[in-house]
């Protein structure tokens, strides 16, 4: 519309200038010719000038609040395009949260389950594993020489592989200090090749014999005897384990007569040396 005003002025301007000169007589005529063009060039100015205020109006100032949906409204579209672009941006960071929630529940599943299988696989370990407990000292007489010996049984469900059992005593006037350190003996009782099944039971023995007398000697006072072992066995799951045992003999002399008879020996377990893994 603009060019269209521009190019009837430019032409009505051509046309007065390009105009020959009156004569004198005409003069009057003529100035009220272009009088009257010239009004007419300002009201087409003023039109033109309506029309494109009218025009500003209506696309760029008329206003466009939230809800209005005024498909011929610039403004109202320049508007609309922004809010989508915003709720785009606010989804897509509730799209990103949620994703990053997701991520951290199946990592959280993912350890859980881990968790859960490591516990039930050792709950199975502790189940099934071979378990050597010590089962108790015995005195094996016989006429050329006494012996100890240490019994170890497996009270688990599955074989104890690979054992390696010792025992050790020792004879002395004084209680043995709290720091005794229960030594190995320097010859082992077993190579370590031996297994044992579900209820079996392994055997140390003494290489040293005992005294003959020697529940009279504890039994009267004179003497203080101790006695000591360890078994280490592998399990099924290859893991290695021990049981340690260390105990005081404590004898009653049984009397008759004035005579004795006989004699009751039981064990005290002592502090130390006394574990099992």
């Amino acid at each position: 519309m603009f060019r269209s005003y521009r190019s009837i002025l430019i032409a009505l301007a051509g046309l007065v200038l390009c105009a020959q000169h009156p004569k004198p007589d005409a003069r009057p005529k003529e100035t009220k010719a272009q009088e009257s063009i010239a009004k007419s060039l300002e009201n087409v100015a003023a039109t033109y000038h309506q029309e494109a205020e009218r025009g500003k109006t209506s696309k760029e100032a008329e206003p466009c609040r939230p809800g209005d949906d005024r498909r011929y409204s610039d403004l109202c579209a320049q508007w609309k395009a922004a809010d989508a672009a915003e709720n785009a941006a606010w989804w897509a960071r509730v799209s990103g949260v949620l994703s990053v929630a997701g991520l951290l529940g199946v990592a959280g599943a993912l350890c859980l389950t881990i968790q859960s299988n490591k516990i039930a696989r050792n709950t199975a370990r502790r189940q099934l594993r071979a378990y050597l407990s010590f089962k108790e000292f015995r005195l094996n007489r016989d006429k050329m020489d006494n012996k100890l010996i240490l019994a170890w049984s497996n009270g688990g469900q599955t074989p104890a592989n690979h054992v390696d059992a010792y025992a050790d005593w020792i004879v002395v006037d004084d209680p043995l200090p709290d720091n005794f350190p229960f030594p190995r003996p320097e010859i082992p009782i077993d190579d370590g090749s031996a297994t044992v099944g579900i209820g079996g039971e392994i055997l140390a023995v003494c290489t040293n014999g005992l005294p003959v007398d020697i529940e009279r000697l504890v039994g009267e006072g004179k003497k203080h005897f101790y006695a000591w072992g360890q078994a280490t066995y592998t399990d099924v799951f290859e893991r290695r384990w021990h049981t340690n045992i260390a105990a005081k003999m404590n004898v009653e002399l049984l009397k008759r007569n004035g005579g004795n008879i006989g004699a009751a020996v039981r064990w005290t377990a002592l502090p130390n040396h006394n574990d099992a893994t």
